[in-house]
């Protein structure tokens, strides 16, 4: 007997998606596109047990589009998926399903003739969906960056949505649109600048509200959602994921001020996802997981958000500088959904969710973290992958194993490192970091790596990616890069 169809929600931003040796222009940023969705097989099969099929599915309001189809034809194998063939000026979402659990994430680049950040994303689970509320804590419109939200209908039903934006330190929504009949599996995508009622500069959070269009149809209403960011008069782009719900507390594996020369600073944008009034205590701490310093913010209203950063004058003094630092971020009367940037004076600037605890180990006792892209190029100006692990179990973590799989190999051979063990234990709220590079057996003959990772963890973790580049010939800009979420798999893969 087959088995079920594991279902991966990915939302596909990309104004213009570009297939093999194509190139379409994307109006907004004049840039080239394209865009790739990168997928990891946790299963055990392998090709003496047959091929699974894994299929792509578009959906542009609510017509199917053909499907692409690739085979996994043996353990732990990665590839990517070209979202090619579904025309010009294509924005909408995508259902990645196979056979066998699989993890994915979304990849969009520019022409290395003119370069902008690559843009990154994970993908969601239908379990990781929001039941009739989502939430997304930073959205902006100024000249400089204009926001583009991606909200996909996971139902069997249309959906109608309702979008309220909340300035900074708002109690009540700064101005409301609706979007009424989303089909189901489809998505509206849009930009800012596009509601007629938006200001026009803006900063704040959004609330989607969901409700099925039917009179009398199931109350649920599952919806996700990701924000994309284009840089109008420079070179920055990013993406992250938004939230079903908040918690408390939210584990950051970035926070630095003023780290090294190109003076690289953590942002976090922190919005309040309950139903009263709360501060948020945000902890800084140490490679040796020592509490180096504190802050907790004035109050912040329901839905709204507050913006704070690594060198806030309370922190300032004991963070400066130092690049081995993590932050745990606190709810106090409230749970929290927050996410991070990452910005410097060499035009890098990045973007990531923060992350909650991981409640469920696999059967082995183990929590396993995937990581379904992690490239090595052998020139600075190629992508390059580091990985920063986070201890979040509350105490010294003694068994952490970072397991690479190169893309061209047949079957489960990893080249391993260990990141902590009993001799290195890692402290609790402390992180570390590692890359392909130095891992013995990991780089191919070319001095290059194209694959994928697993991190493997006796207590749980968070983990985060930054990929990045060097570019050159661009005045005042030499590095570009964005950040993913690793992805947390509680359930065995069968």
């Amino acid at each position: 007997m087959r088995r079920a169809a594991f279902l991966l929600v990915i939302l596909v931003l990309a104004i213009s998606i570009l297939g093999p040796k194509t190139a379409l222009a994307q109006p907004s940023a004049g840039a080239t596109w394209s865009s790739d969705i990168i997928y990891f097989n946790l299963s055990t099969i392998t090709s003496s047990t047959g091929y699974e099929n894994l299929t792509l599915a578009f959906n542009n309001n609510g017509t199917p589009i053909p499907v692409n189809t690739d085979k996994i034809s043996y353990q732990y194998y990665s590839n990517t998926i070209l979202a090619g063939h579904i025309g010009q000026n294509f924005a909408g979402s995508a259902v990645l399903s196979a056979e066998v659990p699989v993890v994915a994430v979304y990849k969009q680049v520019s022409s290395s003739s003119n370069p902008y950040s690559p843009i990154l994303y994970s993908s969601f689970t239908a379990d990781q969906a929001g039941n009739g509320i989502f939430y997304i804590p930073s959205v902006q419109r100024n000249p400089a960056f204009v926001s583009q939200v991606g909200i996909q209908n996971v139902e069997a039903v249309p959906l109608d949505l309702t979008l309220n934006f909340y300035a900074v330190g708002s109690s009540t929504p700064t101005f409301t649109a609706l979007k009424a009949a989303v089909p189901s599996q489809s998505s509206y995508v849009f930009k800012l600048s596009d509601l007629p009622n938006c200001p026009m500069t803006f900063n704040g959070s959004l609330v989607i509200t969901a409700t099925p269009s039917t009179p009398g149809s199931s109350t649920t209403a599952n919806i996700v959602a990701v924000v994309q960011e284009v840089q109008s008069n420079g070179r920055q782009a990013y993406a992250y994921e938004g939230s079903a719900s908040g918690g408390s507390p939210i584990y950051m594996p970035s926070a630095m001020c003023n780290v090294g020369k190109t003076q690289q600073t953590t942002y976090y944008a922190i919005q309040n996802a309950g139903g009263t009034a709360g501060t948020a205590t945000i902890s800084y701490y140490d490679g040796l997981g020592k509490p180096v310093a504190n802050m907790t913010t004035a109050s912040i209203p329901p839905n709204s958000k507050i913006s704070v950063s690594s060198c806030d004058k309370a922190v300032v003094a004991n963070t400066s500088g130092k690049s081995v630092l993590s932050a745990v971020i606190t709810g106090n009367g409230t749970v929290l959904v927050a996410m991070g940037k990452v910005q410097s004076t060499d035009g890098l600037m990045t973007a990531f969710l923060g992350s909650q605890q991981p409640s469920t180990a696999r059967s082995d006792g183990k929590y396993h973290v995937a990581l379904p892209y992690v490239e090595w190029s052998n020139t600075t100006l190629g992508f390059r992958s580091y990985i920063a692990v986070m201890n979040v179990s509350g105490a010294p973590e003694t068994g952490i194993t970072v397991n690479y799989y190169r893309r061209t190999k047949q079957g489960p051979q990893p080249s391993s490192i260990t990141l902590a063990g009993t001799t290195t234990s890692l402290a609790a709220n402390a992180k570390r970091n590692t890359e392909p590079d130095p891992v013995p057996n990991t780089l191919d003959g070319s001095k290059s790596f194209l694959g994928a990772a697993e991190v493997i963890s006796d207590q749980p973790i968070v983990v985060i990616v930054r990929v990045q580049r060097g570019v050159s010939g661009i005045p005042g800009v030499t590095t570009l890069g964005e950040d993913y979420s690793g992805i947390n798999v509680p359930k065995d893969p069968g």
